[in-house]
């Protein structure tokens, strides 16, 4: 009975001992961190980070692709093969013109023997940034003041449908100028 277990547990350690020393070959794909947090952060900064890769297999690492999940989440990844030992780097630019909570991914796509699709995450908050009322405003028609151009929407929002004008806000972020036309709370035109 002795005899028995000692050749079962030399068996079990011999098992043991071979899986330890097992050596991955191909390509291994691992990177410094999984997620990027960008904390909180104003409306208009810097959305930009770095994800270091290191190939820590035996054969070259090749990206084939790198795919943000949606457009504001660009990266951009080097397509020449990593060597053994080697290092990468994936830039992630995140539009921060967009205010909210971020949860963006990005998918990198190798030929690693250990993860061939590998799903890296960025999060953070963009907080909006406060404006000056009355400040200039860059227009396609010059520049103008938005304090005036509210009041004269106001204005024109009170004379034409009988509504108190102050009731409204009517912002323009864009290069060319919006025409309100229609009020959408009471269905009538402008």
């Amino acid at each position: 009975m002795k005899k028995v277990l000692f050749t079962l547990a030399v068996i079990l350690g011999g098992f043991a001992f071979a899986s330890a020393q097992e050596v991955v070959n191909g390509p291994v794909l691992s990177l410094d961190k999984e997620v990027h947090d960008y904390g909180t952060m104003d409306q208009g900064g810097d959305g930009n980070c770095v994800f270091t890769v290191t190939n820590d297999g035996t054969e070259p690492l090749i990206i084939s692709r790198c795919k943000g999940s949606c457009g504001c989440t660009v990266p951009q990844c080097d397509k020449d093969p990593i060597m053994p030992g080697a290092t990468s780097s994936i830039k992630v630019k995140y539009d921060t013109k967009r205010v909210g909570p971020i949860n963006k991914s990005v998918t990198i796509t190798s030929n690693a023997s250990n993860e061939p699709t590998k799903v890296i995450r960025i999060k953070g908050k963009i907080e909006a940034v406060a404006q000056q009322v009355g400040a200039p405003v860059k227009n396609a028609a010059g520049p103008t003041n938005k304090q005036s151009d509210t009041r004269r929407l106001a204005s024109i929002i009170e004379s034409r449908l009988g509504i108190p004008g102050r009731l409204f806000f009517c912002g323009n972020l864009g290069r060319v100028g919006r025409v309100v036309r229609s009020c959408l709370e009471c269905s009538k035109r402008i």
